[in-house]
């Protein structure tokens, strides 16, 4: 038997052929689709958690600075009410600056404000050791003559000194 090929028949063929050409051409372009919107998506994915992580990062450091100008603040606040208010340990600033001063039990003068000079009127500290009222010492700090020189324990000072270490604690 033989086949007799039609012109019908070639059509028939070509028509199926080329629908299963363009079937397969449609999905293979279907998943070449859906790869490229995958990749896309999980591009834009990826900038936004690097954007977030970015944002992150900088309200740390927003919250960490806020976090120490505030304790600078209360620091600043509640030292200078209690030196305002006279509740300072006077006697204390004095004992810890004579010890930081490295005077030993040498002799040397130890300069305060007028009010914490009265405040120190009963208290006894090593030979040697002079407490006099300065109206140029402010109330709550503390200057040590000695022969070796001059010791200043300021409260400004110390709470710039705190400032720096916190901010470079914070940095």
């Amino acid at each position: 038997m033989h086949a007799r090929v039609t012109d019908s028949n070639l059509l028939e063929l070509f028509s199926s052929l080329r629908a299963e050409h363009l079937r397969v051409a449609r999905e293979r372009g279907f998943e070449e689709g859906r790869l490229l919107a995958t990749r896309e998506a999980a591009a834009r994915l990826d900038l936004a958690v690097e954007r977030l992580v970015q944002a992150q990062r900088a309200l740390e450091i927003e919250a960490t600075t806020f976090a120490v100008r505030f304790a600078i603040e209360v620091a600043r606040t509640l030292t200078r009410s209690q030196v305002s208010s006279g509740e300072h340990d006077i006697e204390s600033l004095v004992r810890d600056t004579l010890a930081q001063s490295g005077i030993g039990r040498g002799d040397c003068v130890v300069h305060v404000a007028p009010p914490d000079q009265a405040a120190l009127a009963e208290v006894s500290f090593r030979g040697g050791t002079k407490i006099e009222a300065d109206p140029a010492v402010s109330r709550g700090d503390v200057h040590v003559t000695t022969p070796q020189g001059l010791f200043v324990r300021e409260i400004d000072a110390i709470l710039a000194s705190l400032v720096k270490r916190l901010r470079d604690g914070a940095a």
